[in-house]
């Protein structure tokens, strides 16, 4: 009788060994678990994918938090094998906005136990502090978070009261991001001049607008089209200001671009005539493509020049060019000074 009184005690002590090693167990998880904001887990943005990831019960969610050190595109992976839909939101340090990263609901789904499914997405974010929360099915998940950043010295181009000044000739990279859509740049110019603005955009759609100090004048509103991270749209606009100071606005998709504004010196057309007397024609060496105006005694004539800058003009029928003759001669071109001279017909 003790010999069975012992067995059935050793059965219930280690009945009760295992009871309290799977309390410590489930108190170990759940200490583990990322319940809300205050106990989120830290995102890693190092392209490697993290240990597997559990949510046990429907409607619980799991938060992470992730610091992006400046402005630039963190991409996230999901591979869930859940085979329902697997909910995930980006929200900011405060929770007090949500940036959705598609125009409806933002989910997985369609994994299983031995096919995971993966999503991709992103987002342009400015240098902070974000919350990431994953939610809706239960079961086995796994993140990556990768970073790529835009090297941005755009400084504090917040709005029209609190611009960026810019000091022309300086080359600027800047990026519009979920929560930095405009940025603005102030400048001033000191006399007259051309001014030329080089431009490219790393975003599908990236606009821009020049204005005057009150706003109640635009020179440019425009935009570049079509620009990828790995292949920018470029744009060159043109302008003659005078004295004063200018803004510069940029919104649009979110992604980076770069700018630089220099004054501009505006080329004059080149110009030559060879002309020789006793010759039914002569030739006119200007810019390549300009259209000249040519006037010989009672003769005139409108012409293009080639590739090359070349023009032959020939004369009437039985004509010939007469020694001491002058032969007057203007080009033009689009963004060059026209030129105009008179030109003797050599012997």
């Amino acid at each position: 009788m003790k010999t069975g009184k012992r067995s059935v005690n050793k059965r219930a002590q280690k009945l009760f060994v295992l009871l309290l090693s799977l309390v410590v167990v489930m108190a170990c998880i759940q200490s583990a678990r990322a319940n809300s904001p205050a106990d989120a887990k830290p995102f890693a943005l190092n392209g490697v994918y993290s240990g597997d990831q559990w949510l046990t019960e429907e409607g619980e969610e799991n938060w992470f938090i992730l610091n992006v050190p400046e402005d630039g595109y963190v991409e996230f992976r999901i591979m869930s094998y859940c085979s329902g839909s697997l909910s995930y939101k980006l929200q900011s340090s405060d929770l007090s906005d949500t940036y959705k990263f598609t125009s409806c609901s933002d989910y997985i789904s369609g994994g299983s136990e031995t096919s995971p499914k993966t999503g991709v997405t992103g987002k342009a974010l400015s240098a902070g502090n974000y919350y990431f929360c994953l939610s809706g099915t239960t079961g086995k998940y796994r993140l990556m978070g990768s970073f790529t950043p835009y090297k941005v010295n755009d400084g504090a181009a917040y709005s029209y009261d609190n611009p960026q000044q810019y000091n022309l000739g300086t080359g600027i990279t800047g990026a519009i991001t979920e929560t930095d859509k405009e940025d603005w740049f102030k400048f001033k110019t000191t006399s007259y001049g051309n001014f030329k603005m080089t431009l490219r955009a790393y975003e599908n759609s990236l606009s821009y607008v020049l204005y005057n100090s009150d706003l109640s004048v635009k020179y440019w509103d425009s935009s570049a089209y079509g620009g990828t991270s790995s292949a920018p749209q470029g744009k060159e606009e043109k302008i003659a200001l005078k004295p004063g100071t200018y803004y510069i606005k940029f919104s649009g998709d979110q992604g980076k671009y770069n700018f630089n504004i220099k004054v501009y010196k505006i080329p004059t057309c080149k110009l030559s005539v060879k002309a020789k007397a006793g010759k039914k024609y002569f030739t006119i060496k200007t810019t390549p493509y300009a259209d000249v105006q040519v006037k010989y005694g009672s003769y005139k004539w409108n012409r293009s020049a080639d590739a090359k800058g070349k023009v032959r003009i020939d004369l009437p029928y039985g004509k010939k060019l007469k020694k001491g003759k002058k032969i007057k001669v203007t080009a033009t071109k689009v963004d060059y000074k026209k030129k105009s001279g008179k030109f003797k017909v050599k012997k």
